[in-house]
């Protein structure tokens, strides 16, 4: 049936209860309606007979239903932290400089499915195919990863492996990586051709560090990348063209290109979220010469073209050439957009001058980035690491907004409006996504999950406090269910991560003290 065929005035009780909670009108026509099929979500529409129940309880339903999936996930989980088949670590494997051979691939067998979500830029299974050939005692000449590279990804493996006995001697891979680090470091102008490896190992690190809510050495690991890359010219690499003055040697080949490429944009999510987050001077932003400008050509997907020259400036500038559309460069324009929505919210304390154009000019691109960002309900059937990408980009856009309008909650009901659709929004993305098969996820998603629940509960405290109604407030069953899928969500990934565990517990005291 399509929607224009949907009756006027369809019989009480015949819709289904996806569409009654969302006021959506509904054909009733069983087993799948015509807007849960069109919105993709067919598991959703089920049909009760009799009276439509309350919003309460149709609310109290799907937070059980959620619980009860937790519940079922947890369960499971001593099966999922088992080692692959047939894997045995042999006794003080950890105590060798390199694990054995089938000790090592293992570890990447446990890293390398999540490997692009805490910052891997190079080709992931070319990585595994070197490290395999070169762990292996038959290896011949070719290329070679680098001790500090290797380090780091065991050490991710080690903690993504979730098993007690493995993850006993996490601190040694630990150790073992900063040093590998700070020797590298000593030696890369003698070695240049490690830089790129150092930087990855960097990146890796400083994600290491905020997953396990350490958030100051990741910070100093993220500096560190971004400072390294700035060195090698990553932020003006222009396909096709070896700057002479360049420390890294010239790319042998178009997929080297895109490493590097690659390389500068993974700096830049890491260092422009991170700052942001912790509120801290970013090291780009203190360039402000034409020589430190960003120049490099957004990532493409395979057969697309770069577009060479003040890359970042064009996205604001909004120039037509500036239309890339790969997922990397989408994270890259999230990660632009919230960092740039933090500084424009700061000028407002400064009392800068035409503070409230930016503000307008900003919140127009935001805007317009987010309408033209793939939808995520057509999704279903993509991998998990690009769902996973899209969520985090969706819901970073989404925190964007929030930073720049946050501070005039109270005083705009504009801005307040902004604030609570973005939060809403943010909430429908973990709805609409399918995260409980990722297994782990980027700690930039506990940040948006905060950062939407800080916003719907200080409306759920307007909402108790006013003794009137206050325009653009959601009821307060429908802001109470929002901020329990936040609080779900964050209990998912909470037992994976110590940085979670942080928002988790942030979120459960600031909620006991509404009460």
């Amino acid at each position: 049936m399509s929607s224009d065929e949907i009756p006027e005035h369809l019989p009480r009780g015949r819709a289904c209860q996806a569409c009654r909670m969302r006021k959506m009108k509904c054909d009733g026509n069983p087993p799948v309606c015509n807007q849960c099929s069109r919105f993709g979500r067919p598991h959703e529409c089920v049909f009760v007979p009799g009276p439509a129940p309350s919003n309460t309880r149709m609310l109290e339903h799907e937070i059980n239903r959620l619980q009860a999936r937790i519940e079922e996930l947890e369960l499971r989980e001593p099966t999922t932290r088992m080692s692959p088949p047939g894997t045995v670590f042999p006794s003080k494997w950890w105590e060798h400089s390199e694990p054995p051979r089938h000790v090592a691939q293992t570890l990447i067998q446990y890293f390398a499915p999540h490997a692009a979500k805490f910052g891997f830029f190079l080709d992931i299974q070319r990585f595994s195919e070197t490290l395999a050939r070169q762990s292996s005692s038959a290896s011949g000449p070719g290329p070679r990863i680098p001790t500090v590279l290797r380090t780091a990804a065991y050490l991710w493996g080690i903690h993504l492996s979730r098993q007690p006995d493995v993850m006993a001697h996490e601190n040694v891979y630990l150790d073992r990586t900063i040093r590998a680090i700070q020797g590298a470091m000593s030696t890369i102008s003698q070695r240049p051709e490690i830089a790129l490896y150092v930087i990855q190992a960097e990146v890796l690190l400083a994600y290491y560090f905020f997953d396990c809510n350490r958030p100051l050495e990741g910070q100093h690991h993220s500096t560190g990348a971004m400072s390294l890359a700035i060195t090698c010219g990553l932020h003006k690499f222009e396909p096709g063209r070896h700057a002479a003055d360049s420390l890294l040697p010239a790319p042998a080949n178009g997929a080297e290109e895109a490493e590097r490429i690659n390389a500068w944009w993974q700096v830049f999510i890491l260092e422009k979220c991170w700052t942001t987050i912790l509120d801290t001077p970013s090291v780009m932003s203190e360039c402000r010469s034409s020589e430190c400008a960003i120049d490099t050509p957004w990532p493409c997907d395979q057969g697309g073209r770069y577009v060479y020259g003040r890359t970042i400036r064009n996205f604001f500038a909004n120039v037509n050439g500036d239309r890339s559309s790969s997922l990397l460069a989408m994270y890259a324009k999230a990660a632009a957009l919230y960092e740039k929505a933090g500084h424009v919210a700061s000028l407002r304390s400064r009392n800068t001058p035409d503070v409230a154009s930016k503000v307008t000019a900003l919140d127009t691109s935001i805007e317009a980035f987010k309408s033209a960002l793939p939808g995520l309900a057509n999704t279903a059937g993509a991998p998990p690491g690009i769902r996973h990408d899209l969520l985090v980009v969706h819901t970073l856009a989404e925190c964007a907004a929030i930073a720049l309008h946050k501070g005039y909650l109270r005083h705009s009901s504009t801005s307040r409006t902004r604030c609570i659709n973005a939060a809403n929004t943010i909430v429908r993305a973990l709805q609409t996504v399918n995260s409980q098969d990722f297994g782990y996820v980027s700690p930039i998603l506990a940040v948006t999950c905060s950062n939407a629940h800080e916003i719907l509960l200080s409306a759920l405290r307007s909402l108790r406090g006013s003794p009137t109604a206050i325009v653009g407030l959601p009821g307060e069953d429908m802001l109470k269910f929002s901020i329990d899928v936040l609080k779900n969500t964050l209990s998912l990934f909470a037992a994976n991560s110590a940085w979670f565990v942080k928002h988790l517990t942030s979120l459960r005291e600031a909620q006991a003290s509404l009460r």
